[in-house]
């Protein structure tokens, strides 16, 4: 499947991969996640328990940004 950017229609993107981090970073929206871009050589287990593992594409052209579920 090939990727097109839903605004501009660009084909060229970057990746950076996000982590979800617990709910309970937020008490005042327990529903809500907080996302926060972490750089994989500086990810440590305790400090950024990993919830769940996004990666999001940038498209080159408009700056974009689409999330998938790894």
């Amino acid at each position: 499947m090939k990727n097109t950017c839903i605004v501009c229609g660009g084909e060229e993107f970057f990746s950076s991969t996000l982590y979800a981090r617990t709910k309970q970073d937020w008490a005042y929206a327990p529903n809500m996640y907080r996302f926060e871009k972490v750089f994989i050589e500086h990810r440590d287990e305790e400090n950024y328990p990993v919830f769940q593992e996004i990666t999001a594409k940038h498209c080159c052209g408009c700056g974009h940004i689409m999330l998938y579920h790894e």
